[in-house]
């Protein structure tokens, strides 16, 4: 009954900041101060650089302490920045947000989280996608979505194409962060699972290969489950 009643007060106040925001105008909000965005290159519409190609999405978002709700919004994997589409009286603005403004957003049922890197442990900083968390035993693992660039030149315009690079992982775990490329970084985190972690990657090779999210996740729930 607890949890019925703390879901029902989430729903409630997300309701109303839904109702402020309209009553103040998204316009005056903190979201309008980040950059108009205007993209200077022609880019492929198959292989570009966003999580959306087409359209944004409705999502919530963390931005400079505030949690706005129901903003229509994309991620330029790339450029590691968040688009907004915002409208007033007068017209549509998409903007660019400050990456170091941006906490979390949560859009289509995937959450995404800003970190701050650790170059020695060679953390990049960004935005990460969450691929599992444990509250209880204070565990998530992240995904860095990573693109290469290249150029084409086609009818004398130069066309930007993104392909899909292996991602980045970091494991936070009891509040501190690990990189996770290889099963000797697993080792590391987990000394006591190296056995477990080897037979891993030998049972699992083929999915390693063809869905690099999906073989972290399994490896992270069976070493958890194994606590």
């Amino acid at each position: 009954m607890l949890l019925e009643d703390l879901a029902a007060q989430d729903i409630t106040r997300k309701d109303i900041y839904i109702q402020f925001d309209k009553l103040i105008g998204i316009e005056n909000s903190d979201l309008y101060n980040g950059i108009a965005y205007n993209e200077l290159h022609h880019i492929d519409p198959e292989e570009n650089k966003f999580i959306f190609p087409y359209e944004m999405h409705p999502g919530d978002i963390v931005y400079d302490g505030k949690t706005y709700y129901n903003i229509l919004l994309n991620y330029n994997i790339y450029d590691d920045v968040v688009l907004v589409k915002l409208k007033n009286d007068l017209a549509t603005h998409t903007f660019q947000l400050i990456t170091d403004k941006i906490e979390a957003f949560e859009v289509n049922n995937s959450k995404y989280k800003r970190i701050s890197g650790n170059q020695l442990k060679k953390i990049p900083s960004g935005i990460y996608k969450i691929l599992y968390t444990d509250e209880i035993r204070d565990i998530v693992l992240m995904e860095k979505l990573r693109l290469k660039e290249r150029k084409n030149l086609d009818d004398k315009v130069t066309v930007y194409m993104y392909k899909k690079q292996n991602s980045h992982f970091v494991l936070r775990k009891y509040g501190e962060l690990f990189f996770l490329q290889d099963k000797i970084d697993f080792q590391k985190v987990f000394p006591g699972s190296k056995k477990e972690i080897v037979n891993f990657y030998k049972e699992y090779n083929s999915l390693r290969k063809s869905n690099q999210s999906e073989f972290m996740t399994k490896l992270i729930e069976l070493l958890i489950l194994k606590k």
